[in-house]
């Protein structure tokens, strides 16, 4: 997904399943976009999301990663802290550390931008709802004094966040 418009990925999990081959949702520029109804980073196998300064959702650093998958999340908690991981009795995950070891990250995301994310992340409807009106109202605006202009193609208008039109 790229600045708030979701990738098809009906294909993409098609080729992957077919070639056995774990999908990455890059969903940096594109918090809160659905593909389907469901959420842009939650259709593939691991879903990264980036809180930096000009995405959609801010905290002014950090990111995300999401999964399903109980192994891809203890590799990625162990690489993002030092290839190590703290939270096993939390998680209810049991992880072979000194059997599957490797060398980690320090990209620890600092309380400060926690907690400015927490607050963040309860105004991501209001701010969605918003961005797709306005865009709505803009596409709109602009056919209508432009009739020949034509707008990038969109796989799924209800799930598409309206950030770049």
């Amino acid at each position: 997904s790229i600045l708030g418009h979701p990738v098809d990925m009906d294909p993409v999990m098609a080729f992957a399943k077919k070639h056995n081959i774990r999908v990455i949702e890059d969903v940096a520029q594109s918090c809160g976009i659905q593909y389907k109804g469901q959420y842009a980073g939650t259709v593939g196998d691991i879903g990264v999301y980036s809180f930096q300064m000009n995405k959609i959702l801010t905290a002014g650093e950090g990111g995300a990663v999401v999964t399903r998958d109980p192994q891809l999340f203890s590799r990625a908690a162990r690489y993002h802290d030092q290839g190590i991981f703290r939270d096993k009795a939390r998680y209810g995950i049991d992880s072979p550390e000194e059997t599957d070891a490797f060398v980690g990250q320090n990209y620890r995301m600092s309380e400060l931008a926690g907690a400015v994310l927490v607050e963040q992340w309860r105004k991501l409807d209001g701010m969605v709802a918003a961005m797709r009106k306005h865009a709505s109202a803009v596409k709109k605006a602009v056919a209508e004094k432009l009739p020949s202009i034509q707008f990038r193609g969109v796989v799924d208008e209800a799930g598409d966040i309206g950030s770049h039109v």
